[in-house]
Parts: structure tokens; sequence; C-alpha cells
């Protein structure tokens, strides 16, 4: 399936890349794949690797060494730790801009794997949202659940004759909470307040490499004109009918521009 970026941030990051000369990544170069020529050892793409984690360096930071040298090693501070900062000075316009410049670098990582940042998401929210009880069946078997992995040796309730385990929300979005600090009989601590899982909870479910839909640099750095190319860059014919939309609303920009 072709990728559509729905959200504009999305879009506007892959654009401003491009118009700074960073062309969209493609997915098969971040996966280990045999190498027929070398004995079928897995081979990926190192330099599209590298440029990865020198994108990702600028959230996370980056450790650095100067070999036999009196300075020995550092960090050079990433956008997580000027987040931190910010916090700390109790800051918002400084936090603001933190937290958009994360954003940034990490919308343009998606840009530079050629993966679908919404789709993602998408993936992400979709399980975070089966945390939750969908049915009175499924909340009495998360009860059950949590109940049996309760150490009873080392768990005491909040107050004499407590739950330790209490019901919140409304059908689909029920859930249950830890009513007092709980320890399992695997030795986790569970803090008083935390949410848990619902039996029902799923990791994530990331879609598969897709065709990406890009717009071109003009998109917002000018003309309205776009394109849709695949993950290799060529045109896309597996054109869904938003991306046609798409392309015959920038098709009649441009002819309105033409005329204008």
């Amino acid at each position: 399936m072709p990728i559509i970026p729905r959200s504009l941030m999305f879009e506007q990051v892959c654009a401003m890349n491009e118009a700074f000369g960073n062309p969209p990544g493609r997915p098969e170069d971040f996966d280990a794949m045999p190498d027929l020529l070398h004995g079928g050892q897995l081979h990926y793409d190192e330099n599209a690797w590298s440029r990865l984690q020198r994108q990702c360096e600028n959230i996370a930071g980056k450790l650095y060494t100067h070999g036999p040298t009196p300075q020995g090693n550092g960090f050079i501070n990433g956008e997580a730790l000027e987040l931190l900062q910010a916090l700390a000075e109790r800051n918002p316009l400084k936090v603001r801009d933190a937290l958009c410049d994360i954003m940034v670098f990490t919308l343009g990582a998606y840009h530079f794997m050629g993966y679908d940042a919404d789709a993602d998401m998408d993936a992400v929210l979709a399980g975070v949202m089966t945390r939750f009880c969908q049915t009175e069946d499924e909340v009495q078997r998360t009860l059950d659940k949590w109940n049996a992995q309760i150490d009873p040796e080392r768990t005491t309730p909040a107050a004499p004759g407590a739950p330790l385990l209490t019901i919140h929300g409304e059908f689909p979005r029920k859930f249950i909470r830890a009513a007092a600090d709980l320890y399992t009989l695997a030795g986790e601590f569970v803090p008083k307040g935390k949410f848990l899982k619902s039996v029902g909870y799923r990791d994530a479910v990331f879609p598969p490499a897709p065709v990406r839909a890009t717009l071109n640099a003009r998109s917002f750095f000018g003309s309205r004109t776009g394109r849709m190319t695949s993950s290799t860059g060529n045109a896309s014919e597996q054109v869904v009918t938003d991306a046609a939309t798409i392309e015959r609303t920038f098709a009649a920009d441009d002819n309105a521009e033409s005329r204008a």
C-alpha cells in the first residue's frame, strides 16, 4: 500500500528535509538481508544506518572518544537533555522549543528510513488501547490474572480490609489500578496507582515496509506540486483513491497558478 502522510507535521518535516537535500530513505536498506555474493552473510546498508544514527543522536546525544588523549571520553548533548534542562528551569518557551526539536528530528528519522510515521503511530496507539478492558468478562479475567500474581507475604493493603486492585472508567475504557504497593511472586514491584494491563493487551503490530508517498519540497516551499514515489524512487502505480485525490488537488492548484 502506498504511504500517504496524513499528518501535516510529518508532511512538512519530509518536505523540509528534501529542501535541505535529504532524500527519503529506503526501508530495504535497514533490513538485514542474506548477501548471496558473500556466503549468505546478513548484510545491510551501513551508510543508511550511519545517516540514521547521526539523525537520532540529535535527540539522544552522542558519546565520543578522543582516543589516547588527555580529554578522554565525552558526551555531546542532544535535545532530550535540553528538554530536561528547560523543565528544571521551569521555562515553558524552552520546553516547547525542545519538544518541537525532538519531533522534527524524530519525524526526520522516519523520513531517512522511508517508513510511515503516521502508520507506526496508529499501530502503537492501537496497542496502547488494548490495555483497557472491553467487557465485564475481560475485567474479571484481568482481576484474576493480577490477583494470582500478587505475593501475599510481601503485599499489604492500603488499609485493613481494603482491596488491592480497583476498577475505574467505563466501557470500552474500563481499567484496573493497583490500590496499594504490590509485590508479585516473580519479585516485581508494582507501585500504588499503576495502571495494570488488561489480559487483552497486545504489543504494537507494525506494518510492513511500505511504498511511500512523498511530497515534493516545493509543496511547502513554493509551488503546491506533488509527486507519488515508491520506496525505490520509482513512480508508484499503486495509487489509492486518497493519493489520487491529492494528485488531482495538486494538479488543480498548478493549473490555477499557471492561469494566474
